[in-house]
């Protein structure tokens, strides 16, 4: 597994990267209204680029398909694995032999209802009594959504679920990014075979 990161997405030609881009691509970043969330979409497909050259010996991004879900895969690449990921502090790209997840989050004060929603009772003690309650909060947000985002269904309102999400995947494998002085962190998840 390789992941990569880019925090500097105001640096973006954003006009060389939508010439990058297939048509589809292009029309779903041109669709945001913001120019910052155009750049987060370009940041990540820029970053899928550059994880398809460096790690697969690959000139472009394969033709993406859509699971039932909405997880996107290469349909002619069946064991090349990735996921991606932005917010507006950057962009992110996981890229794996096996199914993967990433999850990229601007730190956020935890906001008691979504928490005691998302967190088991466990997790929410343990994220109050931290020293950084925003770090731990968007740490475990992160983890979850990476897990989710690597089974296929991202994450759900299904809040019961979510709250146990991590007790009932012991198999799961996390590597976390706490870049607290760029305000953001980032989450891989990985399936332990």
């Amino acid at each position: 597994m390789k992941y990569f990161i880019d925090d500097r997405l105001d640096e973006i030609d954003l006009d060389a990267a939508l010439r990058l881009m297939p048509q589809w691509r292009r029309e779903r970043t041109l669709a945001y209204r913001r120019e910052g969330l155009r750049r987060q979409s370009a940041g990540a497909w820029l970053l899928l680029r550059r994880a398809c050259r460096e790690v697969w010996g690959l000139d472009d991004v394969p033709e993406i398909s859509q699971g039932e879900h909405g997880k996107p895969y290469f349909a002619d690449y069946p064991n090349l694995h990735f996921n991606l990921s932005h917010c507006n502090k950057g962009a992110a790209c996981a890229v794996s032999d096996r199914p993967v997840g990433i999850d990229i989050e601007t730190l956020q004060a935890p906001h008691e209802q979504l928490s005691r929603h998302v967190l088991s009772a466990a997790e929410y003690d343990a994220m109050m009594a931290s020293e950084r309650p925003d770090v731990s909060f968007t740490r475990l947000w992160t983890m979850k959504e990476s897990l989710s985002k690597l089974s296929g269904y991202g994450l759900t309102t299904d809040w019961p679920r979510l709250q146990h999400l991590l007790d009932d995947h012991p198999e799961a494998r996390f590597t976390t990014i706490e870049a607290t002085d760029k305000n953001y962190v980032c989450t891989v998840c990985e399936i332990n075979i």
